[in-house]
């Protein structure tokens, strides 16, 4: 039985796609070959969940995470810009080096020690970085002699570290993300594409849908359109409710439901006098962060994706395609990677609205299209999105790694 310790390193207590990606791993690893642990640098929703399949430890005390957003959250690099120069540059030096020394140095030591002392007390065979490289478990786990696979679920800059290169294996989640890895400078030979994945078995609706739309007042004629993602401007919402402003007079039928916690305060205060400006208060709800995605999704007519910037991958899309919901996604990122264009979903240019808009009104009127695209998202998942495939792969990769491969 070999022993494996997991980090989300997510450090604002909300639920996203890499915890529901790791929560996935940890469920269907091997029982008999993996004993499981992971470390979360804050408390989540999904705690219960995990608690449910491994041993869980909130972690308590600074991160490497933690330090990463210090210097911006304190306002280091503009600590002194309002001294009259030359002193303000000189000073702003001098602080900001002493505070980075304190920090990098004094406290950074005190964390990779303890890091240290768990992946010993533990007795940790593999340590599985699950979503942002760190400098601190990276350290750790060289001086303790312990392999490091690094899953890498985003754009990071942190790759350009000079330890980039430490990690025995680097999964990344999509080939959009594998490309960006290797421009940062990672061995080739280190990186391997392993996509996300959804358990068709065990991703079902188990609530009545009629039910579920009652919550929010809408009716079983309403067409709903809904859009799965934490609250944050990167996410797009916006471009949403702007298309489905150009659509209210064509259909009055026609409802738009957010689902997500909310990360930025200030931009889902935009959103909401936005669909204000737009008068779309009868047709727009805010749902917030709901467990059970599968009963929601089923209960919408389509999903949709409005990220303006490039997507890692894009969750929400493979488990609505798992449902047979017809999906619309943005011509960005990993996206294109996951939806066929016109085949198993659509794609449409980040940020326009008018363009999101025409597919949700097609979607609308060609019914049988839209169910037809719902069979085809079905078979491309199954073929590259299911969780046996991902766990086979990770398996593999572990193996590999502990026989010294």
């Amino acid at each position: 039985m070999k022993r494996i310790l997991f980090h989300e390193s997510s450090l604002n207590g909300k639920v996203g796609g890499s915890h529901h990606s790791l929560l996935l791993i940890i469920k269907n690893l091997d029982p008999t070959k993996y004993e499981k642990m992971v470390v979360l640098n804050s408390d989540v929703a999904l705690r219960p969940e995990f608690e449910n399949v491994c041993k869980v430890l909130i972690w308590e005390g600074p991160s490497a995470s933690y330090f990463a957003g210090l210097g911006a959250r304190q306002g280091w690099n503009t600590k002194f810009c309002n001294w009259p120069t030359p002193i303000g540059k000189p000073a702003n030096f001098v602080y900001c080096s002493s505070r980075m020394f304190y920090n990098d140095i004094l406290l950074g030591a005190t964390v990779i020690r303890k890091y240290y002392h768990l992946l010993k007390r533990e007795k940790i065979d593999l340590l599985h970085l699950n979503n942002s490289f760190d400098t601190y478990w990276s350290l750790a786990a060289m001086l303790a002699g312990v392999p490091l696979v690094q899953h890498v679920r985003g754009v990071s800059g942190s790759l350009s570290s000079p330890l980039r290169n430490y990690p025995v294996k680097v999964i990344c989640i999509s080939d959009c993300i594998k490309q960006n890895v290797l421009a940062r400078g990672v061995d080739a030979r280190k990186v391997v594409r392993i996509y996300n994945a959804v358990d068709c078995q065990t991703f079902r609706p188990n609530r009545n849908s009629h039910e579920l739309r009652a919550e929010f007042g809408l009716q079983d004629s309403d067409y709903v359109v809904s859009l799965f993602g934490n609250i944050q401007k990167w996410k797009g919402q916006e471009v949403l409710l702007r298309a489905c402003a150009r659509l209210k007079e064509r259909h009055k039928n026609l409802k738009c439901v957010l689902f997500g916690e909310i990360i930025e305060e200030g931009y889902a205060k935009e959103l909401k006098r936005l669909a204000d400006v737009l008068e779309l208060k009868n047709s727009f709800h805010f749902a917030g962060f709901k467990k059970e995605n599968a009963d929601w999704m089923n209960a919408s007519d389509v999903i949709v994706h409005t990220s303006i910037l490039p997507e890692p991958f894009g969750r929400v899309l493979i488990e609505a395609m798992s449902l047979g919901k017809p999906v619309i996604g943005t011509n960005l990122g990993a996206v294109p990677e996951i939806v066929e264009d016109r085949e198993s979903g659509l794609l449409f240019a980040a940020g326009n609205d008018e363009q999101l808009a025409a597919h949700i009104d097609f979607l609308l009127k060609n019914p049988h299209e839209a169910e037809q695209l719902g069979r085809s998202a079905i078979q491309r998942v199954k073929q590259l999105f299911d969780v046996r495939q991902h766990i086979e792969a990770i398996q593999n990769l572990y193996k590999s790694i502990l026989n010294g491969d």
